[in-house]
């Protein structure tokens, strides 16, 4: 149930277009086990969210930003890639 609410959070900056996501990265792994890694409708979420964070990298690729055309934010990109690297 609060996967599902993540997955409606309105808001689409770095951390939170991640807190999205992650759940359904850790929801993936757990699965694997089972051989059902993710729905359909989840697999589709963690694409859009992907998406949005390609538009919030920065245009240079060395980092993210909280939102698009911010400035790098090394807060921010620390958690992108944890987060990435993670799922």
């Amino acid at each position: 149930e609060a996967a599902n609410w993540l997955g409606q959070y309105p808001y689409g900056c770095v951390e939170q277009t991640l807190s999205r996501m992650m759940p359904l990265f850790v929801a993936a792994r757990v699965r694997r086990g089972d051989g059902d890694v993710l729905t359909e409708a989840q697999a589709l979420r963690v694409e859009r969210g992907m998406a949005r964070l390609r538009k919030l990298q920065h245009a240079s690729g060395t980092g993210f930003a909280w939102w698009t055309g911010s400035k790098i934010d090394r807060q921010m990109t620390a958690i992108a890639w944890t987060a990435l690297m993670s799922g």
